[in-house]
Formats: C-alpha cells, structure tokens, sequence
C-alpha cells in the first residue's frame, strides 16, 4: 500500500506508474474541469517550482499541495495555473473594471461547486 501527499501527486504517480490519462482520472478531471490544461497538469507532474498568490511566492507544487484534501487541492491548483505567476498586481483603470474582471474570475469557479 501506499499513500501520496496530495491528491494532485497520487494523479502524478498513477500517470507516471500506470500510464492513466489525465483525461480518465477523476481528480484529473476534476482539475480539467476548473479550467487547468491537460499540457499544465503534465508539466506539473515533474513537481516544479511555482510562484502564486496576491503576494507571489515561490515553491514546489508538491510541497504546496501537500497533506490537502482533493477540493482544497483542486483551489490551489486553479488558482496557481490562474496567471498570477509572480507579475506584480496591475492597477486597474476604474474600480469598476476590477470588480467586473474578479467576478469574472468567481465565475470561474462556479463549476466547482457542482
């Protein structure tokens, strides 16, 4: 028997160990249906370095996802491949141009409520 970190890293393993797809794994589905690419997640499964968040940091995704359930999983992985990416945080125009732009980017959650 053996037991992964995170959900995100026992879909690495059956990936890497028993040749599954993303595609029919169901926490890779899970993460395909937050919006994560099929060539992110591969990428991801060689556990990188990664640099998210409002105030970018930077560490392994396997240590960052590590000891998460599947859906607190499933957040951070959305919200790393999100875009935040280590840029500093643009000014926005007008206030109402970034609370369209953030509901926006709520809505793209919605689909994991479901």
């Amino acid at each position: 028997v053996h037991a992964s970190a995170s959900p995100f890293e026992a879909l690495a393993e059956r990936m890497n160990w028993l040749g599954y797809r993303v595609e029919r794994d169901p926490f890779g589905k899970m993460l395909l249906k937050a919006g994560i690419s099929v060539n992110t997640i591969r990428d991801w499964c060689k556990d990188p370095q990664v640099t998210f968040g409002p105030i970018p940091m930077t560490k392994s995704l396997f240590d960052t996802l590590e000891d998460t359930d599947s859906d607190w999983c499933a957040g951070l992985c959305s919200m790393m491949a999100g875009g935040s990416g280590g840029e500093a945080p643009k000014k926005p125009e007008s206030l109402d141009a970034e609370i369209a732009r953030l509901k926006k980017q709520l809505g793209s959650y919605a689909e994991l409520e479901k």
